[in-house]
């Protein structure tokens, strides 16, 4: 929505979109959020490592999952790296990849 101007009834219809074209959406439960909370309590640090509480549920998710994370976000690629998980490592918007 930031980087591409949608509002939220235009973000809400590209979310059906990936859903209606096999993207899984998986539910937060008790396990990822706890793995999350963990994760980013080890791993967060504010100047080298500013991974969000979000980032971490992708993380655990893809950790609970044994599937790879793919991100186009520094700090996220080390931690997912660090704990073992492979990484899809997308291009920013500088077309620079983790």
């Amino acid at each position: 929505m930031r980087h591409g101007g949608l509002d939220a009834d235009e973000a809400e219809v590209h979310m059906r979109l990936l859903i209606e074209t096999g993207t899984q959406v998986i539910p937060v439960d008790d396990r990822i959020a706890a793995r999350a909370g963990a994760l980013r309590a080890v791993h967060y640090a504010r100047t080298s490592c500013a991974v969000s509480l979000a980032d971490c549920c992708a993380l655990a998710t893809s950790l609970e999952l044994g599937i790879p994370l793919a991100t186009a976000d520094p700090a996220l690629a080390q931690v997912a790296r660090a704990q073992g998980c492979a990484v899809v490592a997308l291009p920013d918007s500088h077309g620079v990849r983790p």
